[in-house]
C-alpha cells in the first residue's frame, strides 16, 4: 500500500514565479544560458518549495537555494 503524502496540500503553480524567490528566479536565468532548466519544484509537508534543476544531459540535477546559490550535491535522492 502507498500512503498518499501530497493531501491537503495546494498544487504547485504553473507559473513557478509566485513561489520561487526573486534571487531564485535570476540564478534560474542565468543557469538556462549553460544548459540547465527548472525540473520540478519539489515541496515537503508545508515547508519551502525546493526548486530542482536538470541538465540538458539529464546526468546531472541541482537545486536552487532560497539565497540564489546553485547547490549541485543536493542531499535530495531524485527518480528519473
Amino acid at each position: 500500500m502507498t500512503i498518499e503524502n501530497r493531501k491537503g496540500m495546494p498544487p504547485v503553480p504553473s507559473n513557478f514565479g509566485v513561489i520561487l524567490t526573486y534571487a531564485q528566479l535570476r540564478a534560474l536565468r542565468v543557469v538556462k544560458q549553460y544548459g540547465w532548466k527548472l525540473s520540478f519544484v519539489r515541496r515537503v509537508n508545508l515547508q519551502q518549495a525546493i526548486p530542482v534543476i536538470m541538465h540538458a544531459d539529464r546526468d546531472n540535477h541541482g537545486v536552487l537555494e532560497a539565497d540564489g546559490g546553485v547547490n549541485l550535491k543536493p542531499d535530495i535522492k531524485i527518480r528519473i
